[in-house]
């Protein structure tokens, strides 16, 4: 019998520098977890939690997170969540890249634009655009059919996705009624033709169960165009 091989694949690994520096302004820093996830050409890497000490992010801080991951070629994008920004260094062997995601805004909810997750893009990468899509979420109209729960969506596209986003601040101050439409607006790098969306929710609230009708996306890069 012949000896028979089983494939295998060599995957590379590199190690990431994490560079965040906190704005040096009033109330600049945060007590809340901060995430980040790095999008490139060959994927995205996990969710990393960037703490390395009890006191991180505070106000005019500059602080380095180490990881390693699965080479991910040409950096494209870089999100940034926090409950309630950016240089980043790649090195692989002899090589380093430095790519500088520059955020300067605020992850707040009571500040700018209440988002509390942001998508970033390096300085120099002139081939993505930020675009803003308008979500219609519509209730149906059967008895019963509003929640009381936190809702979740994640679109996606031909360029990757959203990322989960809580749809938090609608038009309507009491979101997810019966018969109503409530219009949400998500912020994020173009996806270009979108393929499909994932929409949850967190089954909190005594009214939990919800009767979803239908969801409308507008691509407001595409309306103005």
């Amino acid at each position: 019998m012949q000896n028979k091989h089983l494939p295998f694949q060599v995957i590379s690994v590199i190690n990431y520098e994490i560079c965040t520096i906190t704005g040096d302004v009033r109330n600049a820093g945060t007590n809340a977890k901060v995430f980040l996830q790095v999008y490139g050409e060959l994927g995205k890497t996990e969710v990393l939690i960037l703490k390395n000490r009890s006191n991180n992010h505070e106000r005019g801080a500059s602080e380095k997170f180490k990881t390693s991951g699965v080479g991910k070629k040409k950096k494209k994008k870089k999100k940034i969540p926090t409950e309630e920004k950016e240089e980043e260094e790649t090195h692989q062997t002899d090589a380093l890249q430095v790519y500088n995601f520059v955020a300067h805004r605020w992850l707040a909810s009571d500040e700018e634009d209440k988002e509390l997750v942001v998508e970033l893009t390096p300085e120099e990468a002139s081939e993505l655009e930020a675009n803003t899509y308008e979500v219609h979420v519509i209730t149906g109209v059967i008895w019963g059919a509003g929640t009381d729960a936190n809702v979740y969506l994640s679109i996606y596209g031909e360029r990757g996705d959203t990322g989960e986003r809580h749809l938090k601040y609608s038009n309507h101050l009491n979101k997810f009624e019966k018969k109503q439409v409530d219009v949400f607006t998500v912020k994020a790098i173009d996806l270009g033709e979108l393929k499909k969306l994932r929409i949850r929710h967190d089954d909190s609230g005594s009214n939990s169960a919800w009767f979803l009708e239908r969801i409308d996306i507008i691509d407001t890069k595409e309306e103005s165009m």
